[in-house]
């Protein structure tokens, strides 16, 4: 697996189906190598994936966004008072 030129592997993990053995991975700044051995000598799919991180300190600073996350409850049974249904939390990122 392999981050983007700017990101560095953070965490890596795999999700491997029974008969799958997890040898263990080599953790490199950029890429991460999996090892995994197949006793089975069937063909067997796992998921493998790295968490990249490309986060810097300093430099310029990216314009300020507004992010609004918008929540709605809803259900089967009657609701004297629709209109507190939803609810909105307003992020500022920047």
């Amino acid at each position: 697996m392999h981050c983007a030129s700017d990101a560095k592997g953070i965490v890596a993990t795999s999700d491997l189906p029974p008969g799958l053995i997890n040898l263990g991975n080599d953790p490199r700044p950029k890429t991460r190598a999996f090892r995994i051995y197949n006793p089975t000598g069937a063909a067997l799919s796992v998921t493998v994936d790295v968490l990249c991180v490309g986060d810097r300190t300093g430099g310029e600073v990216a314009p300020q966004r507004t992010i609004d996350n918008l929540a709605t409850v809803s259900g089967t049974s009657p609701d004297g008072d629709a209109a507190n249904n939803s609810s909105t939390a307003r992020i500022v990122v920047g």
